[in-house]
């Protein structure tokens, strides 16, 4: 019996031995593609044997061991190379990453690659320039050292999950340039929609885009669908003539020393790095928003959900994270739209299918009003930010966060409300500039009119206003400092343009500055 085993482990160490060559000897083999000399007749395992088509390279990968493809540099000094006007078609290659690389990345290649299923790509060393790379169905695209891509859609392919996409290792997405037109093209650099989940990370940079950088969100998601953005390790969303950032819907990380600077907001939203519409918002870690302008509103962050019905945004900005050096009309750090004075009118009714697909069978249905919630707090910082009204943060209006949900099945309905506005725990807003209310200008509205739900009718859902009215402020300050604020008229530290707007607490506004000697650290419309 032991000489068995013995000899069993003795086999067992010769196979191993002898695969373990094998393995690293297919590890180090690649596919290789000539769009100009190869054929696809060819077995493609060298250069002088290079496929004709990126196509059949990828479908080589996915049948065997071997999981690297070098595509040659075609010959001549064209700004771009176009790789046979191909459109490369990647679905379901398995679990091992099939790497697209180039021995020289001194050309960029011009390639429409679509990729789904379950697939994972990564490119290094690589451009593509002016064509898409899009994403679906739980693919996940790695964009790694020496890449350079024009745009990126994740999800949107006809209505499948979105993908994961991971920047890193310095890889760039920026806009592309048309030789023969010469233009920019104005096309958005990253997409995010269907659930797709993005991470940029290790000084890779999104950068120069004449509209803006990413969107999230702005093909229709199902309910289920959450789209997630995360910048980290000193990524960077730059010099973007729209907003950096142009969320309508999905989740935003900025964290890890990630940097999001120089982008102008020229759009009809304003918001230089970030305009939400609904969403949330989390800055730690020492993530900057800095040095962003816009001639609206919102010159690093702008939150405003009115455009569109039942939106709300929750942001929190904590840790070190610091917002600083933006300009604006309106907010030249951050412009809160808030809620308004928006109620339930009585006897109005919502039907039981609004805004859902009528195919599905629905048993609930929920009904949102608009609300924004920004909260301040650890030793975050909102400073040196310039703007006409509100240097640091401009607030319109309190918000509530109001949400109705009624049950069908069980003929029963119930109202939620979360308390929005402004709420600064810690950290601290210095250094701001502005005519008015140079750290904080708040003009909201203090009592909002909500509803209460009074009953559930058929396949209709009916809401009554009350006329109940709950203290909302715009702002409520219960930690941190307002300091060191300088206003050409009034409002050094805060500018409360209706009574009630403000509510103070164990925060202190010192030390702040107005040109007209009134209203130095907190001034009160009359």
């Amino acid at each position: 019996m032991k000489r068995i085993i013995v000899g069993v482990a003795v086999l067992a160490m010769f196979f191993a031995a002898g695969l373990a060559p094998l393995a690293a000897q297919a590890a180090d083999r690649a596919y290789y593609v000539n769009t100009d000399e190869g054929k696809d007749d060819n077995n493609g395992r060298s250069a002088a044997q290079a496929f004709k088509t990126l196509q059949k390279a990828f479908e080589s990968a996915k049948a065997t061991a071997v999981k690297k493809i070098i595509l040659l540099v075609p010959a001549g000094t064209r700004d771009t190379a176009t790789v046979g006007g191909e459109s490369v078609l990647i679905k379901d290659t398995g679990d091992a990453e099939i790497l697209l690389t180039t021995v020289d990345n001194s050309n960029a290649f011009s390639i429409r690659i679509d990729i789904s299923g379950k697939s994972r790509v990564r490119l290094e060393n690589i451009k593509i320039d002016g064509s898409q790379l899009a994403v679906a169905y739980g693919t996940q695209l790695t964009l790694g050292g020496g890449s350079e891509v024009t745009n990126i859609v994740n999800g949107g392919q006809g209505g499948g999950s979105g993908a994961t996409v991971i920047l890193e290792s310095n890889a760039k997405m920026r806009p592309s340039y048309d030789t023969y037109r010469r233009v920019w093209y104005d096309r958005v650099g990253l997409e995010i929609n269907d659930g797709g989940k993005v991470i940029i990370k290790d000084h890779a940079e999104i950068t120069g885009y004449k509209t803006n950088g990413v969107e999230i969100g702005k093909v229709y998601n199902r309910a289920e669908d959450t789209n997630e953005l995360t910048l980290q390790d000193n990524a960077k969303i730059s010099d973007c003539d729209g907003t950096g950032i142009h969320c309508e819907r999905g989740s935003i990380i900025l964290k890890g020393s990630a940097v999001m600077s120089g982008n102008k907001g020229d759009n009809y939203f304003g918001g230089g790095a970030i305009v939400m519409t609904e969403g949330t918002l989390l800055m730690q870690d020492n993530a900057a928003i800095t040095g962003n302008t816009t001639k609206n509103n919102g010159g690093g962050i702008c939150l405003d959900p009115t455009g569109v019905s039942g939106c709300h945004i929750r942001v929190t900005i904590t840790g070190n994270a610091v917002v600083s050096g933006n300009t604006a009309k309106h907010g030249g750090g951050i412009y809160l739209a808030g809620t308004g004075n928006e109620f339930y009118e009585t006897d109005t009714y919502y039907s039981l299918l609004d805004g859902f697909d009528p195919r599905e069978k629905i048993t609930k249905v929920t009904i949102r009003k608009n609300g924004v919630s920004l909260v301040l707090d650890g030793t975050a910082s909102i400073k040196d930010n310039t703007a006409t009204e509100g240097g640091g943060i401009y607030i319109t209006n309190g918000s509530v966060l109001t949400e109705y949900t009624g049950d069908e099945v069980k003929k029963t309905a119930t109202l939620t409300q979360t308390v929005g506005g402004f709420l600064m725990k810690g950290g601290t807003i210095s250094g701001n500039k502005a005519d008015y209310g140079a750290g904080v200008y708040v003009c909201a509205e203090n009592d909002l009119t909500i509803p209460e739900q009074r009953g559930v009718y058929g396949s209709l859902y009916k809401a009554q206003n009350t006329g109940k009215q709950i203290s909302k402020p715009g702002f409520t300050f219960t930690g941190g400092s307002i300091t060191g604020n300088a206003a050409e008229f009034v409002g050094g530290g805060v500018f409360v343009k209706k009574s009630g707007a403000y509510v103070p607490g164990r925060g202190t506004v010192t030390n702040n500055t107005a040109g007209d000697g009134e209203g130095e650290n907190v001034y009160n419309l009359p």
